[in-house]
């Protein structure tokens, strides 16, 4: 069975880069876009993820930008996306969870966020 592939679409190398070996370590396969407009790139060439973690802060394209554009396009809108930001924001129909975010409450979001989506999957005609 493959890895659930996830997508970080963050502006800050640091970040990014201890969530890709968090993700390692827990199974999962990763790619990194440092904003909107790489991710929607990334897309284009890879395909879509299992899953999408977003900031929502970044320069060019941020994370509700994004989120629009994901909405509109056929092609990704089924994308689960969760949100990872250092703002006190909310996102409409998409789980925030706040940095500092703890690694028993990424990993489990992550999970859970999956399970449904394979479930939703199997209910569809």
């Amino acid at each position: 069975m493959a890895r659930p592939r996830i997508l970080v679409v963050d502006d800050d190398p640091g970040v990014a880069q201890a969530l890709l070996m968090v993700l390692e370590d827990a199974g999962y396969s990763g790619g990194h876009a440092p904003h909107g407009a790489a991710a929607l790139g990334w897309l284009e060439a890879n395909g879509p993820p299992d899953l999408m973690l977003v900031d929502l802060m970044m320069p060019l394209m941020n994370g509700q930008e994004l989120l629009g554009r994901l909405r509109d396009d056929s092609r990704w809108a089924d994308i689960p996306v969760l949100v990872i930001t250092a703002a006190n924001a909310r996102v409409a129909d998409v789980p925030v969870l706040h940095k500092p975010v703890r690694l028993e409450v990424l990993l489990d979001a992550l999970t859970t966020t999956l399970r449904m989506r394979e479930m939703r999957a199997r209910e569809e005609p």
